[in-house]
């Protein structure tokens, strides 16, 4: 492991061998020169990516531990509330007045 600078940044990383194809190595380049990025923070960013992309396929385990969350919140308003008629709702707040204005 070695520490390389990027910008304002130091980075703690691995150096690893990759292999490409030729198309990819062209690729790679023009992309490092329209972006102003090295190659390896390109590979570094498509990484991160792919790796996000693939743990976002875990929405049933994400949405099941966020489950009930909200429940023990007594600053929020009831749903049932919320689905009354407009105008009860903005009398409630006071944003208007019984008269309806």
């Amino acid at each position: 492991m070695f520490c390389t600078s990027f910008g304002e940044y130091r980075l703690a990383v691995n150096r690893t061998q990759i292999y490409l194809t030729a198309l990819q190595v062209k690729q790679l380049r023009s992309a490092a020169q329209t972006t102003g990025k090295t190659q390896s923070m390109l590979i570094r960013e498509a990484i991160d990516a792919a790796l996000t992309t693939r743990h976002a396929g875990n929405w049933r385990e994400i949405v099941a531990t966020a489950r009930g969350m909200w429940r023990k919140r007594e600053d929020l308003i009831d749903l049932r509330q919320l689905r009354q008629e407009p105008e009860e709702r903005l009398q409630r707040l006071g944003l208007i007045g019984l008269s309806g204005r």
